[in-house]
């Protein structure tokens, strides 16, 4: 009689769907591979033979499913979630951007010069002159510009 040979190792793995969500709800949220694999109880090599399609879609799938429930919501006259898609999808903003830069188009070389080193020596010695320059910030902050320093 010939005795049966006893199996070698682990068992083979085998994934689960309940494991199939995980990994890709995991990716979506900015899991790393390691991270995925540690949670399951693998190796990343086991991670990546079982779970590719997980891992290469999780992130665009997330992003299908609540894009298509935002634009449902949009197109059903939700205004918060109008506003919100015409700004990340429509180029939309609040509020107006200046960008400026020096020639063509590199930085800016700032400094403080002889007239912004009178000009501060005025401020500091013209009592008029400050009155005149904290009514003019006044009005102007007042007015919606904003302060930049």
């Amino acid at each position: 009689m010939v005795a049966a040979k006893k199996p070698r190792g682990q068992a083979p793995y085998e994934p689960t769907e309940r494991d199939r969500k995980l990994v890709g709800l995991s990716v979506a949220l900015g899991g790393t591979q390691e991270q995925i694999a540690a949670t399951l109880g693998i190796s990343s090599m086991t991670l990546r033979k079982y779970y590719k399609k997980e891992l290469e879609h999780g992130l665009y799938d997330a992003n299908l499913a609540i894009g298509t429930r935002l634009f449902k919501k949009a197109m059903d006259g939700d205004t918060t979630s109008c506003i919100f898609w015409l700004k990340c999808r429509g180029g939309w903003r609040e509020t107006d951007r200046l960008e400026v830069t020096g020639a063509n188009g590199s930085s800016m070389q700032l400094g403080v010069t002889h007239a912004d080193k009178r000009i501060e020596e005025t401020i500091k010695n013209d009592p008029e002159t400050r009155k005149i320059l904290s009514e003019l910030y006044s009005r102007t902050i007042g007015n919606g510009v904003k302060e930049t320093v």
